[in-house]
């Protein structure tokens, strides 16, 4: 098991378990996920960080910046300044009886969260060290 937290946020990965094998927190929710929607998040916000990196160097100081992306069940925001972000999803499943969920990181939670879904999508993040042959 994979614990990564700080203020505002956590990350937990257990492939020990089937269905939910990541769970994702923020100030005041949490939420399971299964890897292949962590993975799908993991993709939307890494897509929204490369377009932030290219705009935001273009942004005034007071100046803010909103970015979205929906993909199938998936919606992301990535908003804010240069030195202050918030990711927002929804998570809006078109099966009958499967859960949606939304929340959000804000601050350095962002960025501290980003990073971890960074190294989910590198396949970088196993319980035993080893490599990760799952989908990425």
């Amino acid at each position: 098991m994979i614990v990564e937290e700080g203020p505002g946020w956590r990350f937990s990965l257990d492939r020990t378990r089937e269905t939910h094998a990541l769970l994702l927190a923020g100030e005041d929710w949490a939420a399971e996920f299964t890897l292949q929607e962590g993975h799908d998040l993991a993709r939307a916000a890494a897509d929204l960080e490369r377009e932030w990196s290219r705009c935001s160097a273009n942004l005034m100081p007071e100046e803010e910046l909103c970015l979205e992306l929906e993909r199938g069940e998936l919606w992301v925001q990535l908003e804010g300044c240069r030195q202050q972000r918030t990711l927002r999803f929804v998570l809006t499943p078109a099966q009958p009886g499967r859960r949606g969920v939304e929340g959000a990181w804000h601050g350095a939670a962002t960025r501290a969260l980003m990073a971890s879904l960074r190294l989910l999508r590198q396949g970088a993040l196993t319980d035993a060290g080893g490599v990760d042959a799952s989908p990425v």
